[in-house]
């Protein structure tokens, strides 16, 4: 898990937040879930099949921020498993939540 907290500093008309993902060196899938957990393991908002625009691109995470109140958030990035059956390393990212009014 990446040990830096990125804080996502968001108004009261913040429909949606993006993310760019980097894909980590060894991933070998070609689409990726990306879900968002409080620290606790609770998922709170999930989207499937995400691939980078070309190769070696960043993911694009949009998530919407109705899911997300003020607080901690872990984002992990999980390869989906490959035809012979293997999947990439999930990815984890600390989020920090900061609703302004």
């Amino acid at each position: 898990m990446s040990r830096a907290v990125v804080i996502l500093p968001l108004g009261a008309g913040t429909r949606s937040v993006r993310l760019e993902v980097p894909l980590s060196g060894g991933s070998e899938s070609a689409t990726s879930d990306a879900v968002i957990r409080r620290p606790g393991g609770e998922e709170v908002w999930r989207e499937e099949g995400l691939a980078p625009e070309r190769f070696g691109a960043p993911i694009v995470v949009t998530a919407p921020t109705d899911v997300l109140a003020d607080g901690e958030y872990v984002l992990t990035l999980e390869g989906e498993p490959t035809r012979e059956g293997s999947a990439s390393r999930a990815s984890r990212y600390r989020l920090r939540v900061l609703w302004t009014p």
